[in-house]
């Protein structure tokens, strides 16, 4: 059993650390390239054709997952998980990313069956069969709802990305039921 633990802030969960994992929430960053550039300088620094790659590859991401494998003691080594996000002026979009890149580093952790166990009790969604984007697009959405949004305020800021990743959660959960009375439009938990 692991004696270390990791916070992810924004969702909410603290999860396991083995020995040979380590994770670090990078915070915002200007740019995803020099980002990723910078991660990667000491063990693969970016050709200038890689920066291009890149640079196409993470045109309109608004942030950044990435699993880096580093040397430790002796033969071994040990799996870094980094994030990192673009700065907005909406604190909508920064949870929401922030949540999104939480979720990926979850998975990259082995522990994303623990945001599942939540969404499951709470609103009987499971993972299985979803592409990885959707399930980041839900864990962002669940990080919104953990920081007190709810669905009105996320379709009210009328922002696409994230109207389409409340879609993906509306999608695929039943709702249990709505809270008429206090928020038309807040996804209410089961008991």
């Amino acid at each position: 059993m692991s004696r270390l633990h990791t916070p992810l802030e924004v969702l909410g969960i603290t999860v396991p650390l083995s020995l040979r994992q380590e994770y670090h929430d990078d915070g915002r960053v200007d740019n995803l390239v020099d980002y990723l550039g910078k991660l990667r300088q000491d063990t693969d620094p970016l050709t200038p054709r890689l920066r291009e790659f890149y640079a196409k590859k993470l045109e309109g991401e608004p942030g950044l997952t990435i699993s880096m494998i580093k040397p430790w003691m002796l033969w071994s080594s040990k799996k870094a998980i980094h994030i990192g996000y673009l700065q907005s002026e909406n604190e909508l979009v920064n949870i929401h990313t922030r949540a999104r890149q939480e979720t990926e580093a979850l998975r990259e952790l082995g522990c994303l069956r623990e945001l599942e166990k939540i969404l499951k009790n709470n609103w009987d969604l499971t993972f299985y069969g979803l592409d990885e984007k959707i399930v980041a697009d839900i864990g962002g959405v669940y990080g919104l709802f953990k920081k007190g949004y709810h669905e009105q305020d996320i379709q009210q800021e009328n922002i696409p990305r994230i109207k389409n990743a409340l879609a993906h959660f509306q999608r695929y959960i039943i709702l249990p039921k709505r809270a008429e009375e206090s928020d038309p439009g807040l996804f209410v938990p089961r008991k």
